[in-house]
């Protein structure tokens, strides 16, 4: 008997180890009517046989050859799960323009003019991961472009989302990862991108001079009716036309295909409803407790991953930040409570510019890393370790 059980894993966990198993089992019978047997029996006193003498032998043998692992290895853990991650993500819709980032040296009236997009098959896996099979090097990667003009005084601009109404635990996290191309290398690179985490106010319009008030679209708290759509200051009419009261840029105009981006975020005639209740509680949040980290384009303090060095003209560059790294705003002292997020940039070219972000994660690990010891075995201080460091990330090696 054979039996066999395989795996189409290449590295089978434990207990999950292919085997084959090989079974066999003979049995034999022999009847033998020996004369000699019966000559010896007849010769005995007094005894005479009637019938002739019989000899039965009986054999069995059995073998198994069990092989419990064919691989001849196994993994504790196979690592395809080891990697705990949070998507900001990229798609356009997610995003909304940022409120003013406390705390920092700028204000609503230095923000620059931005347009965001997801442009159409611009970028491939190939970019990011030069290293991929020539067929999935070739996939669509989508990504979020910012298209910005920092003329003037202008100085800064962002964007932000809601990551959760009650807060995600990311006290067990351990870096932010950024995808990031801003068109050169890094010697040539200038700017910040800043990536804030926690409760962040939803007070962004007007975008020159946010109110204080609740600006949206559903004026009578029923959800998205076509006859609202007529953009977050509240009054319908062309842009060109001069109507008293409009935005006079806010129109929604796109046609798909287009590099035209300019009018996609516009919140007049987009066919949803636009709100700065992004929580939907029914009003406007002005709560500003956040962490706040900080890539500096032009260092390789946090670069991981630079793909210009890999090939020329690709610059395409990776960030891995450890959220130790975050500076508090307002007294925030845990990663337990996260609800929204905020990307923001400063310190860009002058002028007009693009950045194109290929995703923004916050990555943590199944295997938790335990404290540095000494000799003794027991942990050392946090503020003894000077450069000594231990951190579990993943690295994915396909």
């Amino acid at each position: 008997m054979y039996q066999s059980k395989g795996t189409p894993e290449d590295r089978p966990r434990l207990g999950e180890e292919p085997s084959r198993t090989v079974v066999g089992d003979v049995n034999l019978t022999a009847d033998f009517q020996p004369e000699f047997m019966t000559s010896i029996v007849d010769a005995l006193p007094f005894v005479s046989t009637d019938a002739p003498s019989r000899l039965r032998v009986s054999a069995e043998a059995a073998v198994s050859v069990p092989n419990p692992n064919t691989k001849g290895f196994v993994a504790v853990d196979d690592m395809e799960g080891a990697e705990n991650s949070s998507m900001l993500g990229v798609a356009r819709r997610l995003w909304v323009p940022s409120s003013v980032p406390e705390g920092a040296d700028v204000s609503a009236a230095d923000r620059m003019d931005i347009d965001w997009y997801n442009p159409d098959r611009k970028v491939q896996e190939g970019d990011l991961h030069p290293d991929l099979p020539e067929q999935e090097a070739d996939d669509t990667h989508t990504v979020l472009e910012l298209a910005y003009d920092s003329s003037g005084d202008a100085s800064w601009a962002g964007l932000m989302r809601l990551l959760s109404k009650t807060g995600n635990d990311y006290s067990d996290y351990q870096f932010v990862e950024l995808w990031v191309n801003d068109g050169g290398t890094v010697a040539q690179s200038t700017g910040t991108i800043h990536v804030d985490l926690g409760s962040i106010s939803e007070d962004f319009y007007p975008l020159l001079a946010p109110n204080g008030e609740l600006d949206t679209e559903d004026v009578d708290d029923n959800g998205f009716d076509a006859d609202e759509d007529v953009g977050l200051d509240g009054v319908a009419g062309d842009d060109a036309a001069g109507v008293p009261g409009d935005d006079g840029d806010d129109d929604y105009s796109y046609e798909y295909g287009s590099n035209d981006y300019s009018s996609i975020n516009g919140t007049e005639g987009n066919e949803r409803l636009d709100t700065e209740d992004l929580n939907g509680n029914g009003y406007v949040d002005f709560d500003n407790r956040y962490w706040t980290l900080t890539i500096d384009l032009s260092d390789t303090t946090y670069l991981v991953q630079d793909n210009s060095e890999i090939e020329a003209g690709n610059y395409w560059r990776k960030y891995r930040i450890p959220l130790r790294a975050a500076e508090p705003v307002n007294g925030v002292s845990a990663w337990t409570s996260i609800k929204s997020a905020r990307i923001w940039m400063d310190g860009l070219p002058v002028g007009p510019g693009e950045l194109m972000i290929g995703s923004v994660d916050i990555i943590g690990s199944q295997w938790e890393p335990r404290a540095i010891v000494d000799a003794n075995g027991v942990a050392v201080p946090e503020d003894e370790l000077g450069d000594m460091d231990f951190r579990v990330g993943t690295k994915n090696t396909k």
